[in-house]
């Protein structure tokens, strides 16, 4: 595999006068992989335990490694629109139970039908860029510090669609999901058919997000407070953390874990940027006491 990337970071501090001074922070990252070759004298293999559940071979393994792509890379169908007539109901040969309303998947070797030979890469989890920065001020006794992290150009599977949509299982299906049923690329509700649950791009969504993790207010108490208490410094301080997020993620929170998502938690390298109703990260507040003595 080959990978090639770079950092960059710079801090700037300045003192205003002896009563304000500030500093910011910038770090900036980009990566690039690409699978050249894999054992023996296949191209490709698939992530065991990622996929969705299928109806026809290899429709549902939503994760692939492939030469010449990414490594994780989504595969699946390419969603052209919604299934409006027979003609185009007849072509899903080999896609499972479709039905009028569903999704319509592209021909892309053009043989006139849809089948397993019409599965392709179509996104893939890895950022084009991620980056943080961080800004602290300090005026008098009063300081304030803030951190931000942004991802940008990666690619999330929202894999619990295969139940909140699909009803897999008998799950319940989300509100904004009935008003969106039948427009767009947004298929009909309908629990036969189960050729629109097949691994596609519809699953795929930009994972892009800009937060800030850290936010923080503190007040050092000046000394004549302090007398004769041992105590050399005092400060207190008001905390939050994830306390804002910028994205158009439709799912709970673009920074997904990817632990434990496979059979057994077994699949974890393998699996970034699958969003199997992971638990998002909690906003946190907090009061502090800071003493040296």
């Amino acid at each position: 595999m080959l990978n090639t990337g770079w950092d960059l970071s710079t801090n700037y501090r300045k003192n205003l006068n002896k009563d304000l001074n500030f500093n910011v922070g910038v770090t900036l990252s980009h990566y690039k992989n690409e699978i050249q070759k894999v054992s023996g004298d296949a191209d490709f293999f698939f992530t065991d335990g990622t996929g969705l559940n299928s109806r026809i071979p290899n429709a549902g393994i939503s994760v692939i490694n492939k030469v010449g792509h990414p490594i994780s890379s989504f595969n699946g169908f390419v969603v052209d629109g919604l299934i409006k007539t027979d003609a185009e109901l007849k072509a899903h040969t080999g896609t499972g139970a479709a039905a009028i309303g569903g999704l319509k998947f592209k021909d892309i070797n053009g043989d006139g039908k849809i089948d397993g030979d019409d599965i392709t890469i179509n996104g893939n989890p890895h950022p084009k860029l991620t980056g943080g920065m961080n800004f602290g001020l300090n005026y008098k006794n009063f300081d304030f510090n803030t951190f931000w992290f942004g991802s940008y150009g990666n690619d999330i599977f929202t894999g619990y669609w295969i139940q909140s949509y699909f009803m897999n299982f008998n799950a319940n299906v989300l509100n904004n999901i009935l008003e969106k049923q039948g427009t767009g690329n947004y298929p009909k509700i309908n629990a036969v058919d189960r050729s629109s649950a097949n691994s596609s791009d519809f699953y795929i969504q930009d994972g892009s997000y800009l937060r800030m993790t850290n936010l923080q207010l503190g007040y050092t108490l000046p000394n004549s407070l302090l007398g004769k208490t041992g105590i050399s410094k005092a400060r207190v301080y008001l905390q939050g953390q994830n306390m804002l997020t910028f994205t158009n993620y439709f799912g709970a929170d673009p920074a997904i874990s990817n632990a434990n998502i496979g059979n057994g938690g077994n699949v974890n390298d393998g699996g970034m940027g699958l969003d199997n109703g992971n638990y998002p990260s909690n906003k946190v507040f907090n009061i502090g006491l800071s003493l040296e003595f």
